[in-house]
């Protein structure tokens, strides 16, 4: 459902009953925001990378781009919108791994959803 949000709960510490909760938002077919993820200051969530594996599987559970909060107005989907330094942190690393990369234009990041090889139908005889 588009400009739907959504909250996912991806991980769960045992023996704390806390989890590590994700928001994101339906923008299109192809794309979802990441409207808010964040350790809460859990030490057993701080500094583990979780974004840097969450990501990734959200755009495959979804087939869909991933992308970051914009700071321009123009590209706003929701009130309040904006993208961290804490989030910069995340999405940079992302970028320096090959796994993403920053529009400009619209101030985002964005994780391309992995398109998977045309099957051939030939047969190789």
């Amino acid at each position: 459902m588009l400009g739907h949000e959504v909250k996912i709960f991806s991980v769960e510490a045992l023996n704390y009953g806390r989890c590590f909760p994700i928001i994101i938002y339906h923008v299109s077919d192809f794309e979802i925001k990441i409207k808010n993820i964040h350790h809460s200051d859990y030490p057993e969530f701080k500094a583990k990378g979780i974004p840097d594996v969450i990501i990734p599987k959200l755009s495959k559970l979804f087939f869909k781009d991933i992308i970051s909060c914009s700071n321009e107005k123009a590209f706003q989907h929701f009130e309040n919108e904006g993208r961290t330094e804490n989030a910069d942190k995340y999405w940079k690393r992302l970028v320096n791994k090959g796994a993403a990369f920053f529009e400009n234009e619209k101030n985002i990041f964005r994780f391309k959803r992995f398109i998977p090889e045309p099957v051939s139908t030939k047969n190789n005889l």
